[in-house]
């Protein structure tokens, strides 16, 4: 992949790190998720419906189903552990992308800079973000990319592909 100096004040739509990343449909068993994660070499996609970004699948949402009630949660309090216990659930009995991802993911403005998606990162605690113009997937911004583009410095960034 190439890469181009980009000061950290550039729209991230700028980085072009668009669409070379599979998309998933909801209704795609998830093992069929599972082995295009592996092939592909990434941890989580996002998924689409009609064009739309409707969620993302991830390799923890994998585990869900690996880990079976082991994943439930047993202290905190009763309201949470319910409403996150119920979700986890549905995670473990589900069969599709649909009943295994994460809905309405986090997203980024493709007009938003680099820092914008670092700061958005730290704070949600996840490592990439949709790039959604009107509910639309335009890109996948994750923090390698971020990375790597922190690197670069005037002779650009051949050192990092």
């Amino acid at each position: 992949m190439q890469y181009t100096i980009v000061p950290t004040d550039t729209p991230a739509t700028y980085l072009r790190l668009q669409l070379h990343r599979p998309t998933l449909l909801q209704r795609v068993y998830r093992e069929l998720a599972a082995t295009l994660l592996v092939a592909k070499g990434v941890a989580g996609c996002p998924v689409v419906k009609d064009g739309r970004l409707v969620g993302v699948i991830s390799q923890t949402d994998m585990l869900f189903k690996l880990a079976g009630t082991r994943s439930l949660k047993l202290v905190g309090p009763r309201s949470e552990r319910y409403m996150d216990n119920t979700k986890r659930i549905a995670k473990i009995k589900g069969s599709t992308v649909r009943d295994s991802m994460t809905p309405s993911p986090k997203t980024i403005a493709p007009t938003a800079t680099i820092k914008d998606a670092a700061g958005r990162m730290l704070r949600f605690g996840h490592n990439r973000l949709m790039v959604a113009e009107g509910g639309r997937l335009v890109g996948l911004l994750s923090a390698t990319d971020v990375i790597k583009l922190a690197l670069c410095d005037e002779d650009g960034c051949d050192a990092l592909q």
